[in-house]
């Protein structure tokens, strides 16, 4: 065979073992380049997933703390509405207590009230104390009804 024949054959060898080399050396950075494609890629999802968890995690702190705040601010306006109310109602007793004090009705129910009290000491003498300014109230007729129903001494005394 010729010397020209000879390196054909030889530069085809040569040629057809690099062709095979570089699909080896193509496969190779292939096989690379999906490693790392994956690598990246689960990487990726990772921090995606870090970073959704720390994003619904201030979230849910967030909603918390609003949800919290909102019912401490109802809890807050609750309190007020039922001081409100509390003192309104506490207010219009009061007046219709000081109107009652005005009506035929509070001689007797004084009296009952004195008397029921009475009922329940031991003793023969009593004294009313009260602040001065209930002295009108409370007349010596008053006191004698109320201890009439025991035998016993009921005396008024006015009340620094």
């Amino acid at each position: 065979m010729p010397l020209y024949d000879q390196v054909e054959l030889l530069c085809q060898a040569i040629t057809t073992q690099a062709g095979e080399e570089a699909d080896k050396i193509r496969a190779g950075a292939r096989q690379e380049a999906d490693r790392r494609v994956s690598e990246a890629e689960a990487r990726r999802q990772e921090v995606l997933a870090r970073t959704r968890a720390e994003i619904e995690g201030q979230a849910t702190l967030d909603a918390t703390s609003r949800i919290d705040r909102a019912e401490l601010e109802s809890k807050r306006r609750t309190s007020h509405l039922k001081e409100t109310a509390l003192n309104e109602i506490f207010a219009l007793a009061h007046d219709r207590l000081l109107a009652f004090r005005h009506t035929p009705d509070y001689r007797d129910w004084l009296r009952r009230a004195l008397t029921g009290a009475l009922q329940q000491l031991e003793g023969d003498q009593f004294r009313v104390e009260a602040n001065p300014e209930e002295e009108r109230w409370l007349p010596p007729d008053l006191l004698q009804e109320a201890s009439a129903a025991r035998p016993c001494r009921l005396a008024f005394s006015a009340e620094a």
